[in-house]
C-alpha cells in the first residue's frame, strides 16, 4: 500500500492498481516514487534482476490502448534509469471458467446474484452496444499480445495458459522458470490446489453470502448462497465470443488451445 503524496493508501488498493488506472503520464512525472514504493529507496544501485507480482497490471488490459500505452511509457523511465530489459508474464485461464470463477468471487455485490444474472452478465460482453462488453475484452489474448508486442517489444510476452498444470505440468513449470530464467528444480512446487476457491467442482461455484442492509438483498443476507453452473451450451456461446482472437493467440504463441478447451 502506498504511503506518499502522490497515491492515497486510503483506497485500500496496492500502488501498481492505482498507477495502471492513470495517465501513462504518471512514468513521465512520478516514475522515481513508484519505483522507491516498489524497490526501496536504494534499489537503482542494485544490478540484479526484479520480478514484481501484481495481477492489479493486468485489470488496465479490459482497455487495450490504455495499457500499451502504461507499457510504452514505463518502457521509456526504466531506461532512463538503466534497465535494459522488461519482460511481462501473464497467465490465462480458459474464458468460460475465468468468467464463471470471477463471478463467483463478486457475486456478493450483485443485487440479485444467481444463474440468471450470470448468464446476463454474458449477454452484456457480448454485445458491443453494452457498458460490459469493455469488461469482456480483458480476455481478449490476442489484443493484449499486440499492446504488449507494440509497447514492449514481440518478445517481451511470455503467455502461459493455467490449464497446462493440469495437462502438461512439466510444460507449466518449464514456462514458469524460463520467464525467471532459472532451472525448473530450483522452485518449490505446490501444485495441489488447482482449482478456483469457490469452486465446487463439476463446473459449478459456490456464490459468495449476501451482504445485508437496506435496500439492498433484502431478506437474503444470511441465507445459503446459490451456486451457479457453467452449463455445456453456455461455455460454447462464451467461447465462440473469444473463438478469433484464440485462434490468433493459438497462431502466434505456438500453443495447442484446442487440446486445453478454448476452441470447443
Amino acid at each position: 500500500m502506498p504511503e506518499n503524496r502522490y497515491f492515497d493508501p486510503g483506497m485500500g488498493e496496492r500502488l501498481l492498481a492505482q498507477v495502471f488506472r492513470r495517465s501513462e503520464t504518471v512514468w513521465k512525472y512520478e516514475a522515481d516514487e513508484v519505483f522507491r514504493e516498489l524497490f526501496g529507496r536504494d534499489w537503482i544501485e542494485d544490478r540484479r534482476d526484479i520480478v514484481v507480482s501484481d495481477e492489479a497490471i493486468g485489470r488496465t488490459a479490459s482497455r487495450h490502448g490504455l495499457l500499451k500505452a502504461h507499457l510504452a511509457a514505463l518502457k521509456a523511465a526504466t531506461e532512463e534509469r538503466g534497465i535494459s530489459r522488461i519482460k511481462l508474464l501473464c497467465l490465462v485461464r480458459r474464458q468460460d471458467h475465468w468468467l464463471a470463477s470471477h463471478y463467483a468471487q463478486v457475486s456478493d455485490r450483485s443485487e440479485n446474484p444467481g444463474q440468471s444474472d450470470f448468464e446476463h452478465l454474458i449477454d452484456k460482453i457480448a454485445d458491443p452496444r453494452a457498458e460490459r462488453f469493455t469488461f469482456g475484452a480483458l480476455l481478449d489474448y490476442a489484443a493484449i499480445e499486440q499492446a504488449v508486442s507494440e509497447s514492449l517489444g514481440p518478445e517481451s510476452l511470455v503467455l502461459i495458459p493455467m490449464e497446462w498444470m493440469n495437462v502438461h505440468e512439466a510444460a507449466f513449470q518449464n514456462a514458469i522458470a524460463g520467464f525467471l530464467e532459472i532451472e525448473p528444480d530450483a522452485l518449490a512446487w505446490d501444485c495441489t490446489v488447482r482449482d478456483n476457491k469457490r469452486s465446487t467442482g463439476h463446473d459449478r461455484w459456490q456464490l459468495r453470502k449476501a451482504a445485508g442492509g437496506i435496500g439492498r438483498l433484502i431478506g437474503k443476507a444470511g441465507s445459503k448462497p446459490e451456486q451457479i453452473e457453467l452449463k455445456p451450451e453456455l461455455s460454447r456461446r462464451i467461447l465462440d465470443i473469444y473463438r478469433a482472437p484464440n485462434l490468433e493467440t493459438e497462431r502466434l504463441r505456438g500453443l495447442d488451445l484446442q487440446e486445453l478447451g478454448y476452441l470447443p
